[in-house]
This record gives C-alpha cells, structure tokens and sequence, in this order.
C-alpha cells in the first residue's frame, strides 16, 4: 500500500515539475514572441520613416529638375539664349552676303530651334525640293525669279506660285533677296506660322517683274 502511494505521489511530483516546466517555457516563449513583436514594429516603423524620407526627398529632387522647375527653366532658358544668339549670327551672315545679281529674286531658309523641321517646295503634283533642314540658315537658294545660268547643288529654281509646306510652325523663316535694280535689293524676312502657303507670289507679296 505504501508502495502505491509513493508511486502516485512521485507520479503526481512529475507531472507537477512538468505542468511547471512546461508554464516556464511557454512564458520564455511568449516573452521571445513579444519581444520578436516589438522588434518587427520597431523595425516597420523605422522603415516607414525612411520611405517617408527618401518620398520627401524624391519630392524635393522633382521639384527641382522637373518640368518647369528651376533647374528646367534654367536649362530651357539657356538653351533659348544660345538659340536666339545663333539665330542673329545667322541673320548677320545672311545680310552681310553681297548680291549675286539684284535683279534675280531668291529665298533663303532659316530653321531655329535645336530640331530638324521638314520643309517642301512645289507646284501641283512636282516637287522641286522635299527635305528635313537642319536648324541654322540652309545653303539652298531658292530662285523665283530669273534664275543664274549656273548648275550648283544649292541653286534650286521654282516658279513664282510655287506652294510651300513645312512641318512646325514658327519654326522656320524665309528670307527674300527680292527683284530690285542694280545697286538695290529689297531684303525681307517673313516667319511661317501656318503650316502651308499655296503660292510664292500671292502669299508673301512678292514683285514679280512683268507680272
């Protein structure tokens, strides 16, 4: 009898130290799960805050070399500057060239801007020329009038109502070396702001002699 109520007794002893063992190790547990917890929102929280900073500073950078930004209208502004000093080395060039004969009449093409602008001359289903000019004053003459007895790469000879097509607007400007008389040539310069001009002549006020 006392045998059996030792055994119990020890039995009981066991599982006790085993129920004890068992609640100590669930409380390291749970402590090590809280724990673990606490490091993970600490840890989503830093990084929130750093995509929240690199957000901001993001957010700053685009401000400031986005469209319209200052860095954008610097560059835009420069870029205006150098186009439009360009441009009035390429007008003093034009009216400083001495005439080849003042009672010829020609064109010349003016392309501004840093892009290439498609530009076509022709009369009814002829094209006397059809090409993409580069930005800067063209080398072709575009003769209307009494054209010179020379065949040149950059002479090129149309008819008076020729029409004329470009692909940008306010882009490109045509500069006249009109019919004039010895000693004298009227010199014009005309932008295009339409797209297309159906005659030379009618369009741009041209003095065509005899006519």
């Amino acid at each position: 009898m006392k045998k059996t109520e030792s055994s119990r007794n020890l039995l009981l002893a066991g599982a006790f130290t085993a129920v004890v063992l068992a609640a100590v190790i669930s409380l390291f547990a749970f402590k090590e799960l809280v724990d673990v917890r606490r490091e993970l929102l600490s840890l989503r929280s830093a990084i929130s805050k750093v995509k929240s900073e690199l957000s901001t500073r993001i957010s700053r950078v685009e401000d400031l070399i986005g469209p319209n930004s200052p860095i954008d209208k610097y560059i835009s502004d420069m870029s205006y500057v150098k186009g439009v000093l360009s441009d009035l080395d390429n007008i003093k060039r034009i009216l400083s060239e001495m005439p080849d004969d003042p009672t010829s009449g020609y064109f010349r093409v003016l392309v501004i801007g840093s892009e290439k602008v498609w530009f076509e001359v022709g009369k009814g289903n002829k094209k006397y020329f059809a090409e993409e000019l580069f930005p800067g004053l063209s080398p072709e003459r575009f003769y209307y009038f009494k054209s010179p007895n020379v065949d040149l790469d950059y002479i090129v000879s149309v008819p008076s109502d020729s029409y004329i097509s470009i692909g940008k607007p306010g882009r490109v400007f045509l500069i006249f070396f009109g019919v004039g008389v010895p000693g004298k040539r009227p010199v014009k310069i005309v932008e295009l702001e339409e797209k297309y001009y159906p005659s030379l002549r009618s369009s741009f006020h041209l003095y065509i002699p005899g006519k």
